[in-house]
């Protein structure tokens, strides 16, 4: 009988979260994984050993990470690929407590399990928290929402929308990316921004490419020159053992 109210009194706690879903804001089924995750991480020995308890009344916000099924966003982008055909339908459940504490829950061969726990940053402009009310609050209701991870940026985006939406960051490296958290921004704003500041930090990689160039753009030169020079010295070397052989 508790464990039964427990569970209806998880349903409706939930339904005042904010769930960025691939289909529908608070889908039923969202709401019943949620009421496993929650039940997975009150279980979690690691999170128990630590002090960190869990329940309805300390959960600030939970929702839906998917993934990217290519790692480079810029380079799918610039080839034409669309963002929802970037994303990949595998994806894990952040759980963010009153105590500044992440929690990362993963299904590991059909089983949900927590992979792990962090601090949040105490700065919303370097937190990669995506701030669900800012969203729930600017955009309407009838809005489909999906937030994926962009690792190779540092950065969790919140698409809104279909391939002509928006897209909002919230990342831990904004110096680096040149995004700031909560903007939203067009989909190509974002591919122009991150292209220019990634070029910067690294002008020897402006092709996304993993070879050094020269300022012809002709891969290696250098290297191709340098083999050349030892060749002609090996030569060299032999011409001139095989004279000084020849006069002994």
């Amino acid at each position: 009988m508790n464990r039964l109210f427990s569970f209806f009194l998880s349903v409706l706690v939930f339904s005042m979260l904010f769930l960025a879903d691939i289909n529908a804001v608070n889908s039923v089924d969202s709401k019943s994984e949620f009421c496993e995750i929650l039940d997975v991480i009150q279980c979690d020995p690691l999170l128990n050993a630590n002090g960190i308890l869990v329940n309805e009344e300390t959960i600030l916000s939970a929702y839906r990470v998917y993934e990217l099924i290519q790692s480079d966003f810029v380079s799918a982008h610039q080839k034409g690929v669309s963002v929802h055909d970037m994303i990949s339908g595998d994806y894990y459940w952040l759980v963010y407590t009153s105590d500044k504490i992440t929690i990362k829950v993963s299904k590991n061969e059909g089983v949900w399990g927590v992979l792990g726990y962090s601090k949040q940053s105490e700065t919303a402009s370097t937190s990669d928290m995506v701030d669900l009310a800012l969203i729930s609050a600017s955009l309407n209701s009838k809005t489909d929402y999906i937030c994926f991870e962009a690792p190779m940026y540092h950065t969790m985006f919140v698409l809104c929308g279909d391939d002509e939406g928006f897209l909002i960051p919230f990342g831990t490296r904004p110096d680096l990316t040149g995004l700031e958290n909560g903007q939203f921004y067009t989909i190509e704003e974002v591919a122009e921004i991150l292209l220019t500041t990634f070029s910067e930090s690294n002008p020897q990689d402006t092709n996304s490419g993993g070879q050094i160039r020269d300022t012809n753009g002709n891969p290696n030169t250098s290297i191709v020159i340098l083999v050349g020079l030892l060749f002609a010295a090996l030569l060299a070397s032999c011409m001139w053992f095989h004279f000084r052989r020849k006069r002994s």
